[in-house]
């Protein structure tokens, strides 16, 4: 998926036929981003309209034929315009590429029509869509300040967030902000960051050694070269934001203690491709992803919630056991009345331990 030059929040699910939906932005949403401009040609905000009519101003729209108008009339419905693009073969790599390339005028920041989808849902037939749903944003650096806003407000309905960097890549102030941002809002454990493209670092660097007849490193030793070399970084550039902040020791303990949970993976998608699956380390980011998924506040509370109303139900149903119970004391034959009630009981209080187990296994399962 082109997600390199993703412009657009892109959720990713599970479904035997491969599919896209794109969502264009409804009449009302655009029409309240457009309202501050009318009479007000210099107004400007962050908004897509904003950033639309921008390029409009500077002709060009009018480069590729286009204008607001053309753009309005053939997206911009009330109900919201819905545009399915369908993959004929999704086992076909080059019927993937058409499927992408039809796709990417949606999402690529290159396209004038990227603002005005508010989303779109790829669907596709990978196991690992199952039982999660992945969700694609454009970066913390964008150059257009709506899109790192819908990134930010993305993050906060998440379980887990994938932190993509390039490996030899420094962080941005961006990146800083966000990360601190995680740190106060206590979310750090559900935060992973995910070094990719160590395939490129790791040709670079056999070239370095060779040209200065150096040791050249095995992928494995260079791959943790790389994920240690994030993690001092994220060490030093946090300890410099939080020395400029008004906060307590204590408190800065506490946000140096929750970064030791922080381990970054490593991965190569192009060995993936490549089928070196070992080597790409896409294997062991599935794995620590469905830990994260196990441990994530909105199973535990799932799991607790489900519990919660068994043990009220077996209470409701025990009490209404006690008025039988009661009710039959009067029956001539009390032993046998009593003695078919405590057998009534321990079936459902047998058959109620059953549940909860059940319930347990299944609400595991849907991180695995």
């Amino acid at each position: 998926f082109p997600s390199h030059d993703n412009a657009a929040i892109t959720s990713f699910h599970f479904d035997t036929v491969a599919h896209a939906n794109i969502y264009m932005t409804r009449k009302e949403e655009w029409e309240s981003m457009k309202e501050p401009y009318v009479g007000k040609p210099d107004y400007r905000d962050d908004s897509r309209y904003g950033e639309l009519h921008r390029l409009e101003q500077k002709n060009d729209l009018k480069k590729e034929n286009l204008s607001i108008k053309e753009l309005e009339k053939r997206y911009i419905t009330p109900e919201g315009k819905v545009i399915q693009i369908d993959c004929k073969n999704w086992s076909d790599t080059k019927s993937q590429s058409e499927f992408y390339k039809e796709i990417k005028p949606y999402v690529s920041r290159n396209d004038p029509r990227h603002y005005l989808v508010d989303h779109l849902e790829v669907y596709a037939p990978s196991s690992f869509l199952k039982s999660i749903v992945l969700i694609d944003t454009p970066g913390l650096n964008d150059a257009d300040q709506y899109r790192v806003q819908l990134t930010k407000q993305k993050v906060k309905e998440v379980d887990v967030v994938l932190f993509l960097t390039p490996a030899g890549n420094s962080y941005s102030q961006e990146d800083k902000e966000f990360i601190i941002t995680e740190l106060r809002r206590g979310k750090i454990k559900h935060l992973m960051v995910v070094v990719t493209k160590v395939d490129i670092t790791f040709d670079q660097s056999k070239k370095d050694a060779h040209e200065n007849d150096e040791v050249i490193l095995t992928l494995d030793e260079h791959k943790e070269q790389q994920k240690q070399r994030v993690k001092d970084l994220i060490a030093r550039t946090l300890e410099d934001l939080l020395e400029s902040q008004n906060i307590s020791d204590e408190l800065k303990e506490q946000y140096i203690d929750q970064l030791g949970v922080i381990e970054p993976v490593v991965i190569s998608s192009e060995f993936y491709k490549e089928k070196r699956y070992d080597d790409s380390g896409i294997p062991d980011l599935k794995e620590k992803l469905e830990e994260m998924f196990s441990e994530s506040e909105r199973v535990k509370n799932a799991e607790s919630n489900l519990e919660k109303a068994l043990e009220r139900s077996l209470d409701s149903l025990s009490s209404a056991l006690a008025k039988r119970k009661e009710a039959l004391s009067t029956n001539t034959d009390t032993s046998k009345a009593t003695k078919q009630t405590e057998q009534l009981r321990n079936d459902i209080e047998k058959s109620f331990g059953d549940s909860q187990r059940s319930i347990a296994t299944i609400v595991k399962g849907l991180v695995s």
